[in-house]
C-alpha cells in the first residue's frame, strides 16, 4: 500500500538495507497497521520525491475517506498543506498565530507571518529578484515573556507589539489571527506607518550578468558509467551489475546553474561523487577546466581537489559536532596547502563568514549551537574555503522549511554572481529548480532521459517520465494569488 516495490522480499530486510524514501513508508506503514482514529504526520514526505510523495499523500487520503480517520499533518511544504488540508493553522515560535480554512489562508492570509512565508516561495516570475527571506531565526522557547513573538522580524510592527501580547482575535467565517493590526488597541494603518522605521530588507538584482553567447564548458561530462557488482554465495563471487550511472552526458559553463532532477535511487548522489572521484567512475571522461580526471593518480587528484567542492544534504550530520566553526573552515584549507599561516587563514575564515552572512564571533561555536540554516551556511562557507569554482549541491535545501530555504537560495545566487560559481544542483524540488537553475537534466534508472533549458524542460516537457514528475508536484492555487506553475 506505501508503495515498497518487491515487498515479499523488503520485508525480511533490515532498515539500514532500505533508502531513506523506503524507511519512510515502512514508518507510514507501521502507523497504519493499527488502524488508528487520528493519525499525527510529522513531515512524512520530507525526505522524498514528488511521485513516492504523491503516492504517499494519496494512500493517506484513501486511508482517510475508508476508515474516518482524523490526520494532523505537520508540515512546512505550502504545495502539501494546499492539496491536503482541510483547516490550516500557522505555528511560530510555540504559538497558533493564524487560523483558517485552507481556501481563506491560501486567497487571504493575515499574519505577517504568513505573509512572509508565502512571499517566499520560490517560482520563475522572482527568480531575477531575491526572495523575501525573513531576517533572524526563530527565538529561544521563553526568550520572549511579553509582546509579539514576531515582532523583532516583523517589518509592520510598532511600539504595542513589543510592550503587550496579541489577544487571538476572529476576523470572521472560522478565520482567526494572533496580531494587534486585527485588534481594537490598533489599526493597520498605524503598523505600516511604522514599516519606514523598521528594518528593511537589502534588495538585490539577480539578473544574470553572462552575455547571452554561449561559454565554454567548466565540467564535460561523456559518457560516464558507475557500475557496482552484486556479489552472491560464500564466495563472494559476482553474479551482475548494478548500473548506478549508466552513460551520462552533460556541461556546466562557468556561472550557470544546471539543476539534476529525478525520483530517489536513480543516481543522482552517485553521480555527483563520481564527479568529484570520491567513486570511481567505471568508464566515461569527466573533464575539468579542459582536463580529464578520470584515472589520475591521488597526488594528482588531491591538486585538482579545491576546484570542485560538494555542499550536503544534511546540515546535521554533514559537521563534525566535535569541531569549532573556525576548525571545521580551516581543515580544508590546511589539506590543501591554502595560505601560508594561522593569521591568514583566520583572516579568510572572517571573510567566509561575511560572504555567507554569519556574524565572525561565531567561529568558536560548536554546531549544535546553531539552527538549520545557520549550518547549512557554514557548510556551504565551508565548501568555499578552498577556492572552487564549481559547487556540487546535494539537495541542500530539502531538510529547511520554506523561509530558511529563501535564505539559503538568495545565498548561492547571491555568490553567483559575485564569485561567478558554477553549481551542479541535484534536488527533487521542482520549485527551488524553477527558481534556480538556468538549464536542466532529468534522470531515470541512472541515464538521462530529458535536458534543456529551464523553461523549456518544465513548461513542456517532452518525455512521459519527465510530464509523469511535474504532474506529481503539489500545486498551491488560491483566489486572489498567483499560481505556481509547472
Amino acid at each position: 500500500q506505501v508503495g515498497i516495490p518487491d515487498a515479499e522480499r523488503r520485508v525480511t530486510e533490515y532498515p539500514f538495507q532500505l533508502s531513506g524514501g523506503m524507511k519512510q513508508r515502512v514508518m507510514i506503514a507501521m502507523a497504519l497497521a493499527g488502524g488508528p482514529k487520528l493519525l499525527i504526520a510529522d513531515e512524512p514526505t520530507t525526505a522524498l520525491d514528488v511521485t513516492i510523495q504523491a503516492q504517499v499523500l494519496q494512500l493517506l487520503r484513501d486511508t482517510q475517506a475508508a476508515s474516518g480517520m482524523s490526520l494532523l499533518l505537520i508540515t512546512h511544504d505550502l504545495g502539501v498543506v494546499a492539496e491536503n488540508a482541510h483547516r490550516v493553522g500557522v505555528m511560530y515560535a510555540g504559538q497558533i498565530v493564524e487560523q483558517a480554512s485552507r481556501a481563506q489562508l491560501f486567497a487571504r492570509p493575515l499574519h505577517p507571518y504568513t505573509q512572509k512565508l508565502f512571499a517566499a516561495l520560490p517560482d520563475t516570475a522572482r527568480s531575477d529578484q531575491p526572495l523575501a527571506a525573513i531576517p533572524g531565526s526563530v527565538p529561544p522557547p521563553g526568550s520572549i515573556t511579553q509582546g509579539c513573538r514576531f515582532a523583532p522580524r516583523c517589518d509592520k510592527a510598532w511600539p504595542l507589539c513589543v510592550e503587550q501580547t496579541p489577544e487571538w482575535t476572529e476576523v470572521g467565517d472560522g478565520q482567526g489571527v494572533r496580531c494587534h493590526l486585527y485588534e481594537g488597541l490598533g489599526t493597520r494603518e498605524q503598523g505600516l506607518e511604522n514599516r519606514s522605521e523598521s528594518k528593511q530588507e537589502q534588495h538585490q538584482d539577480f539578473t544574470n550578468p553572462l552575455p547571452l553567447a554561449p561559454s565554454p564548458s567548466l565540467l564535460a561530462v561523456k559518457d560516464l558509467q558507475v557500475y557496482f557488482p552484486i556479489r552472491k554465495g560464500i564466495l563472494q563471487r559476482v553474479a551482475g551489475q548494478v548500473k548506478a550511472v549508466d552513460g551520462v552526458s552533460l556541461e556546466i559553463p562557468q556561472g550557470r546553474t544546471l539543476a539534476l532532477v529525478g525520483e530517489s535511487g536513480c543516481g543522482k548522489t552517485t553521480l555527483g561523487k563520481a564527479l568529484l572521484q570520491l567513486i570511481p567512475p567505471t568508464a566515461g571522461s569527466v573533464q575539468f577546466g579542459g582536463r580529464e580526471l578520470t584515472g589520475l593518480n591521488a597526488r594528482a587528484l588531491r591538486a585538482q581537489r579545491g576546484t570542485m567542492q560538494m555542499v550536503f544534504q544534511d546540515p546535521y550530520a554533514s559537521l563534525n559536532p566535535k569541531m569549532r566553526v573556525a576548525e571545521i573552515l580551516e581543515e580544508g584549507m590546511i589539506a590543501l596547502s591554502i595560505e601560508s599561516d594561522s593569521a591568514a587563514r583566520q583572516s579568510r575564515i572572517d571573510t567566509l563568514l561575511d560572504q555567507v552572512g554569519l556574524a565572525r564571533s561565531i567561529k568558536w561555536r560548536y554546531p549544535h549551537e546553531f539552527s538549520g540554516g545557520q549550518r547549512q551556511r557554514i557548510a556551504i562557507a565551508r565548501a568555499l574555503a578552498v577556492s572552487p569554482q564549481l559547487l556540487i549541491c546535494d539537495e541542500p535545501t530539502s531538510a529547511l522549511d520554506v523561509s530558511v530555504q529563501a535564505q539559503i537560495l538568495n545565498l548561492l545566487k547571491s555568490l553567483q554572481q559575485e564569485l561567478n560559481l558554477s553549481y551542479l544542483f541535484i534536488t527533487h524540488n521542482l520549485a527551488v529548480v524553477e527558481y534556480l537553475a538556468h538549464e536542466v537534466c532529468v534522470m531515470y534508472l541512472g541515464r538521462i532521459v530529458e535536458r534543456g533549458t529551464a523553461e523549456e524542460v518544465l513548461r513542456a516537457p517532452k518525455h512521459p517520465y519527465t510530464q509523469s514528475l511535474l504532474s506529481a508536484v503539489p500545486r498551491i492555487d488560491g483566489k486572489g494569488r498567483e499560481r505556481i506553475r509547472y
